[in-house]
């Protein structure tokens, strides 16, 4: 059956999007001087959804869709111990991985000015630091608990 009065699968989808969404907001307000120097609205956009710095917006949607899965679910539930496990790759990954490939990137920025070398500009993906997956982690329960409360 393609509905459940429930709608559990909404909610948890709101969870993560508003986590994210939110994650990116206070990322773009508490970087506003540098958003105003993005010159067309192209920029703009690159800007706002752009990877790294506070707060980790996938580790706020993430943390939020398993919060809300040990609350709805229950947290002796699979599929909270599955959601679990995932947000936990989730924040290895923005953690480690991608912070290591942004700091390699940052570097093969450098040659490339250093060197001359004509190629087009490299997206450097940031990661996070301890400090912004926190503030991620606390964003997604916050959210979960909210929309918890709100259904």
């Amino acid at each position: 059956m393609w509905y459940n009065e429930n709608m559990e699968a909404i909610k948890i989808i709101i969870v993560f999007v508003l986590g994210f969404l939110l994650a990116q907001a206070i990322k773009t307000v508490l970087a506003f001087p540098d958003f105003k120097k993005q010159k067309g609205m192209r920029d703009k956009i690159a800007f706002v959804v752009r990877s790294g710095g506070t707060v980790s917006g996938h580790t706020a949607g993430f943390t939020g869709v398993t919060m809300y899965l040990g609350l709805s679910q229950g947290f002796d539930a699979p599929i909270f111990a599955l959601s679990a496990c995932m947000a936990m790759i989730v924040i290895y990954d923005a953690l480690n991985v991608r912070y290591a490939v942004g700091e390699q990137g940052k570097i093969i920025e450098k040659i490339i000015s250093y060197y001359h070398i004509k190629t087009k500009k490299i997206r450097i993906v940031e990661g996070h630091t301890i400090p912004q997956i926190i503030l991620g982690i606390l964003l997604g329960v916050l959210i979960a608990l909210g929309v918890w409360w709100v259904f």
